[in-house]
């Protein structure tokens, strides 16, 4: 194995791939300090983090000199970690769909290329995951410590190469239909799937499809916005897209309904928040032969005409209590939008919460002021307009109208009026084509904020509140590898959070302690240098861990057996 040291800020590589140090050197012509380049040896296989030295290094760092060589990786690397990924990665095929991805050709013929491609694509996902990281600046170091898949270690520049020009429209594409085959026989039966967005911000002048618009996070500044559609039951992410920040959700619903379709997914609910709610979306729902759950708008008129009709009726009532989740519930059959037939659910809660409180009763006086600083004045608007305004809280007097413009003589607050809109912030509406029962709904509603909780791990945990990318390309080629952790990532949480309630440990075995524990399993060097092992038995809570994941411990071994790290595959090349 050659020698290798890795680079530091005062060395350079020319063109040919040689490293140099620039020293200065005193000249006797000019009387003074002259610059000289010192060649010390020459790139590692095109990586620009290390180098090969030469006879002059040693000469230049004789301290150097009898120390063991630095190897492309550590002599113990955690593999428990990468050996359980692995074993999800199998079970969801997802090394088949990426190489179908990059597969040039249209079956499933996976060449050389694409399989370094797919591999170094997992890797990235798995760096995601084990390192809580979307910086992919240091991603070599996480290399350094830890098993992976690729046959080579790549450099900085090579990732951004790839990132750039190698996950294209029609990789995405492909890896979301292939995905949708290995998941065709989850949709046999109806299920639901939770679909959200959220928003991303940037300040890159290279991402064109940056624009201002409702921002859920980071307020005034650009951004692009992600949608993602998830099981509801298992958490697992199904497909996704992109979007201009100015769009906004209500009008990008049809467009994910369009890719659900076209990409064959069947007998699905969507389970969707407020802002998705209109006619249009519940109409393309319904062609799609798609079914629906929806929470219903507050300002909405169908909010409000039945909870007028049977709010006192469910309040009222002993028989539409329900215990397990402390509301008042019921039913009813409704029209909606003039011809839709839905079932309502109506629940009754008096647990309103302080933010809609403190909301309800500064959106008045907000109201109050405004008010105020009209009265007397000539207003440019209409009396159907004031009323809709301002109506639901205040009686309004009008003087003559001047022209054009309405003049407002007074107001006063009406009781009766706020205390009937105060009496609504305790009601809430979900609709759905198909009759549902209330624990249904509830249960439904409630793993909704999977898909929430996907995003706020993106942002967090994977450091990617702001994209730090500076083209469309690679923006685009992050998020799907995003995508791809996300995917993996649902596994885990999905199997320790039922390993958690299986122990009642709430503590040790969460996501990340999961993976802390299993990187404790090293694949140490032998002694000979032929291969590693592993020098520890299982403890017993890397068993458990295990066992959660359907894995033996034989299998660890197993594929340590058939592991080779990247010493090992330099060395057999020169043989």
């Amino acid at each position: 194995m050659d020698a290798r040291v890795q680079m530091k800020k005062y060395f350079y590589v020319d063109k040919k791939g040689y490293v140099f140090r620039s020293l200065a050197r005193y000249d006797s012509k000019v009387k003074g300090a002259r610059p000289e380049k010192i060649y010390i040896g020459k790139i590692c296989d095109g990586d620009r983090n290390y180098f090969v030295p030469n006879k002059r290094y040693f000469e230049l760092y004789p301290e150097e000199k009898g120390k063991d060589t630095l190897p492309i990786q550590a002599d113990s690397i955690a593999f428990g970690n990468f050996a359980l990924l692995k074993e999800i990665i199998g079970k969801l095929h997802l090394y088949e769909c990426m190489a179908y991805a990059f597969s040039v050709s249209d079956d499933d013929t996976v060449k050389g290329e694409d399989e370094a491609k797919t591999e170094l694509a997992l890797d990235l996902a798995c760096y995601m995951i084990n390192g809580e990281s979307g910086d992919i600046q240091h991603f070599p170091d996480y290399c350094f410590k830890n098993a992976i898949w690729s046959k080579k270690l790549y450099s900085d520049s090579e990732i951004s190469g790839f990132l750039k020009t190698d996950i294209t429209d029609r990789v995405r594409e492909r890896f979301l239909l292939k995905w949708q085959q290995f998941n065709r026989d989850t949709f046999r039966e109806p299920i639901f799937v939770c679909y959200d967005s959220t928003n991303f911000n940037s300040v890159s002048e290279g991402i064109t499809f940056l624009e201002y618009g409702y921002a859920k996070d980071d307020k005034g500044k650009a951004q692009f916005n992600l949608e993602c559609v998830i099981k509801s039951k298992d958490g697992l992410p199904l497909a996704y897209d992109t979007f201009p920040g100015s769009i906004i959700d209500i009008r990008q619903c049809q467009s994910m309904l369009t890719l659900l379709n076209n990409l064959g997914y069947k007998n699905i609910t969507l389970v969707c928040d407020r802002g998705y709610i209109s006619k249009d979306n519940i109409k393309e729902i319904m062609e799609k032969g798609y079914s629906f759950l929806f929470m219903v708008k507050d300002n909405l008129i169908m909010k409000k005409n039945i909870v007028y009709r049977h709010g006192d009726e469910i309040r009222d009532s002993v028989s539409c209590y329900y215990p397990d989740y402390d509301v008042f519930a019921k039913t009813y059959e409704d029209v909606i939008y003039d011809d839709i037939k839905v079932f309502h659910h109506v629940f009754y809660t008096s647990d309103i919460s302080k933010e809609d409180r403190r909301y309800f009763f500064e959106s008045i006086k907000a109201k109050e002021e405004e008010l105020n600083s009209m009265v007397g004045k000539k207003i440019e608007t209409t009396k159907p307009q004031m009323e809709s305004t301002y109506g639901k809280y205040f009686d309004l007097t009008y003087g003559d109208i001047q022209g054009d413009r309405l003049v407002l003589r007074g107001f006063a607050k009406n009781g009766e009026k706020i205390d009937k809109e105060y009496r609504m912030l305790s009601f809430y509406t979900l609709i759905s084509d198909k009759e549902m029962t209330i624990p249904e709904v509830m249960e439904q509603y409630r793993l909704r904020d999977r898909v929430e909780k996907s995003f706020m791990y993106i942002k967090t945990n994977f450091r990617l509140k702001a994209f730090h990318t500076h083209s469309n390309d690679t923006t685009l080629s992050k998020v799907f590898i995003c995508f791809i952790a996300s995917i993996i990532r649902s596994v885990l949480v999905d199997r320790t959070r039922k390993l958690r309630e299986e122990t009642k440990d709430t503590k040790n075995y969460t996501v990340r302690s999961s993976l802390l524990e299993m990187a404790k399993i090293e694949a140490t060097r032998t002694a000979l240098g032929s291969g590693r092992r592993i020098r520890y038995i299982l403890t017993n809570k890397q068993k458990r861990i295990l066992h959660a994941f359907d894995m033996k411990e034989e299998e660890i071994d197993k594929e340590l057996d058939s592991f080779k790290d990247l010493d090992q595959i330099k060395a057999d090349k020169k043989i």
